[in-house]
């Protein structure tokens, strides 16, 4: 009877850890899906499972096979515990014309430049979808100006800064239309862009004699990417401190809002 007893426990034992390394299994997926995954989950699942294995008869052959989840527990929880902390991102400090915008609301930092291609479908959709239809998003534009852009870039810049200087409702609409514009920014395109949204004399007035304020803000803007070690655009800053590279808009409408973007997406598939 108690050699009978003893196998009941064991295979109770090995349900038992199988049920549990399964859990810990299906704990990690659900992590995975939900925008990241659980090392704990992993090192748990592996554990149990190296514990229901350890009791397979012949002995050697129980310990062989655990070996593998074993070892993998144990380089989950090394990697743990003796990597480095994450890397800690200065703050992005807010413009003057921000000053309304309370910090708690602070979403995202969009680093861009005016005549990168991919940045420029970035901002359209910054501009247009996100900031209509989910304004607790609040969204803050800086610049990281590619060297292909050269001189053209710069002043691109400066003149956005300048607008948003003086009427931070005009600079947004100005900037919108800016990166709408799919032709290299050079003045005239610059001024003729300014004459649609009725800033032409403050663009004319910074491309003429650049202000000391637009053109501190656009060298802040290149030391904060510095600092961040920004070195591709573009590049979105979420304010939990994680640098997110993206290169599309519908990553970024992921980002916004993911159950919307997962509804839209299932409906673009029906169709």
């Amino acid at each position: 009877m108690s050699w009978a007893v003893a196998a009941d426990h064991r295979t109770a034992f090995v349900r038992l850890s199988l049920t549990g390394g399964l859990f810990a299994v299906a704990m990690l997926v659900i992590s995975g899906s939900m925008r990241g995954w659980c090392p704990w989950c992993l090192v748990l699942a592996c554990l149990t499972i190296d514990l229901a294995l350890t009791s397979i008869r012949p002995i050697s052959v129980g310990i062989a096979l655990s070996a593998l989840p074993l070892g993998v527990a144990l380089w989950v929880i090394v990697a743990l515990l003796f990597s480095p902390p994450p890397r800690e991102l200065p703050p992005v400090p807010l413009r003057p014309y921000e000053a309304s915008i309370k910090e708690g609301l602070v979403y995202i930092a969009v680093f861009s430049d005016p005549e990168c291609p991919h940045c420029r479908r970035l901002m359209r959709f910054v501009t247009g979808w996100l900031e209509e239809n989910v304004p607790s998003r609040i969204v803050l534009h800086r610049w990281f100006l590619l060297p292909t852009s050269g001189a053209r870039g710069v002043r691109a810049a400066v003149a956005v800064e300048a607008t948003m200087l003086l009427d931070a409702r005009l600079g947004r609409l100005y900037l919108a239309e800016v990166y709408r514009c799919d032709r290299p920014l050079t003045d005239e395109v610059l001024l003729e862009i300014a004459d649609n949204v009725g800033a032409r004399s403050t663009v004319a007035g910074a491309l003429s004699s650049p202000p000391d304020a637009a053109l501190r803000l656009v060298a802040s803007d290149a030391r904060l990417s510095e600092e961040i070690g920004i070195h591709e655009v573009p590049c979105v800053l979420s304010v939990s401190d994680t640098l997110t590279i993206m290169s599309s808009p519908e990553a970024l409408y992921d980002l916004a809002d993911p159950a919307e973007y997962r509804r839209r997406s299932t409906s673009k598939e029906e169709t």
